[in-house]
């Protein structure tokens, strides 16, 4: 977690939860990580989470149409 606009938002390993191998460390604790970690913010209705990528490459604001896949949850 960090403290983000006076709110405390959990951040989340996008390799992690797509179950890809990510480009440093296996749990991001290791020595290999850098000092800093590139963190997309997504927010909705008020939350926020941090999305920890490898790298930005660009950044386009836009207004993502979800649907459900499934029901489970995540």
């Amino acid at each position: 977690v960090v403290q983000y606009r006076d709110q405390i938002m959990p951040l989340v390993r996008l390799a992690d939860a797509l179950g890809a191998r990510p480009a440093w460390g296996s749990d991001g604790a290791d020595e290999s990580a850098p000092a800093t970690m590139p963190t997309i913010v997504y927010r909705d209705r008020g939350r926020g989470v941090g999305l920890v990528v490898d790298q930005i490459l660009d950044v386009v604001d836009e207004v993502p149409r979800l649907h459900r896949a499934d029901a489970r949850p995540g």
